[in-house]
C-alpha cells in the first residue's frame, strides 16, 4: 500500500483561534493541517523492479542475503504478485539446503509458505483484488519465482487463499504446505470427494487453527504446532468435512483434548501399538477401510493391520464412510 501526503489549508474554529489582550496588534491566520490520504496499490502503480532474496549457492552453504534480485515476472493469466510479509518454515528448507533434498537447479529460492499482501492481480477475472491479505503456498518449489525467501513471490491463483481479519498473517504463515499435504492424503490417495462441501471451508478451518495456536499459547507451550500436528488436524477436519467418522491414534495425554475439540470420534493412546490395532478392529467392526500416518513408516506398517479382517477390493469401497 502506497501512502501520499497532502497540504490543505483548512479555516480553523472559533474555538481554536488565539485569544488577544486588548492591545495586541496579531492577527489570526488560518493554520495549515496536514493530512493523510491513503491510496491503494493498483498494477499501474507497482513500479518496483528489484527485490532482497536470500540464495542457496550449494549443499551445506549458507544462504545468501542478496540485495538486488529482480522482480519475478506474471507468465500465465492465473498468477498474481504477493508481497511477502511472514515466511511458514517447514523441516524441508532446512534439510535442502543440509542434504540436497529437493534442491532445483542452483543457484535457487526456498521456502514453501508465505503470507502477504497481493500487489499484481491475474491477468483474467479473479476473485482477489490488490490489497488482499493472503496466504500462499508454492507447490512448484522449482520455480524460483514461486518461493518464500524473497520480497515479492509469484502465486497461482488455486495456491492462494484470502485472509479473514480476525486471523493475523504471522499466524497463519505456516498453514499452506500443511494444508496441502492433508488434502492430497485424503482426496488424491484416499479418493474423498470435497466438491459438494467447499463452500465456506476455508474461513471455518483457518479460524480453527488460529483458536488452537492461541490455546497452545495460553498453556505456555510452544506456539506453533509441528508439522505432524499440523498434518494431523487439518487431515481431521477435512476428513469430518467429507462425513467421515474418525479415530485418532495418538498421545492422548498430550494431545487428546486438542483433537476433540476438533471433531475426533474415538481417541486411542499410541503408546501400546498392538492394543490400539485391537481397539480399533473392535470399534469399526472389522470394517475400517482407510487409513492416513504422520509420523513414519514403522506406524504406517502397524497400522495398515487393523483392517485386515476387509476380503475384498469390494468391500473396502462399500464402507468407505465407515471410519478414517
Amino acid at each position: 500500500m502506497s501512502t501520499t501526503t497532502s497540504t490543505t489549508t483548512t479555516p480553523t474554529s472559533p474555538s481554536t483561534k488565539r485569544h488577544h489582550h486588548k492591545h495586541d496588534d496579531v492577527v489570526d491566520t488560518p493554520r495549515k493541517r496536514r493530512q493523510t490520504i491513503q491510496k491503494e496499490a493498483n498494477v499501474e502503480s507497482f513500479q518496483v523492479t528489484h527485490q532482497e532474496v536470500l540464495l542457496l549457492h550449494g549443499v551445506k552453504q549458507p544462504y545468501t542475503h542478496t540485495l538486488k534480485y529482480e522482480i519475478p515476472q506474471i507468465k500465465t493469466d492465473t498468477e498474481m504478485l504477493v508481497k511477502v510479509n511472514v515466511i511458514g518454515l517447514n523441516p524441508i528448507d532446512w534439510k535442502a539446503s543440509d542434504f540436497g533434498w529437493g534442491l532445483p537447479a542452483l543457484p535457487c529460492i526456498s521456502g514453501r509458505d508465505l503470507a502477504g499482501t497481493v500487489v499484481k492481480t491475474p491477468k483474467r477475472e479473479s476473485r482477489f483484488k490488490v490489497g488482499d491479505k493472503v496466504i500462499a503456498v508454492s507447490t512448484d518449489y522449482r520455480d524460483n519465482r514461486k518461493s518464500a525467501y524473497q520480497q515479492y513471490a509469484i502465486a497461482s491463483e488455486h495456491n492462494v487463499c484470502r485472509l479473514p481479519p480476525s486471523i493475523p498473517a504471522l499466524d497463519a504463515a505456516p498453514v499452506g504446505a500443511a494444508y496441502v499435504a492433508a488434502a492430497l492424503m485424503l482426496g488424491v490417495c484416499i479418493g474423498l470427494d470435497f466438491s459438494h462441501r467447499a463452500k465456506g471451508y476455508q474461513r471455518r478451518g483457518l479460524q480453527q487453527q488460529h483458536n488452537a495456536r492461541l490455546a497452545t499459547k495460553e498453556r505456555g507451550l510452544a506456539s506453533y504446532l509441528g508439522r505432524q500436528q499440523r498434518d494431523r488436524v487439518l487431515a481431521l477436519q477435512l476428513a469430518k468435512l467429507a462425513g467421515l467418522r474418525v479415530v485418532c491414534i495418538l498421545d492422548v495425554a498430550r494431545n487428546g483434548a486438542r483433537m476433540l475439540k476438533l471433531g475426533a470420534d474415538l481417541l486411542i493412546d499410541r503408546l501400546n501399538t498392538e492394543r490400539a490395532v485391537e481397539i480399533v478392529r473392535s470399534v469399526t467392526e472389522g470394517q475400517l477401510t482407510r487409513g492416513i500416518d504422520t509420523r513414519g513408516n514403522a506406524r504406517a506398517m502397524a497400522s495398515s493391520e487393523a483392517p485386515s479382517d476387509a476380503k475384498s477390493e469390494g468391500d473396502n469401497d462399500k464402507d468407505t464412510d465407515k471410519a478414517l
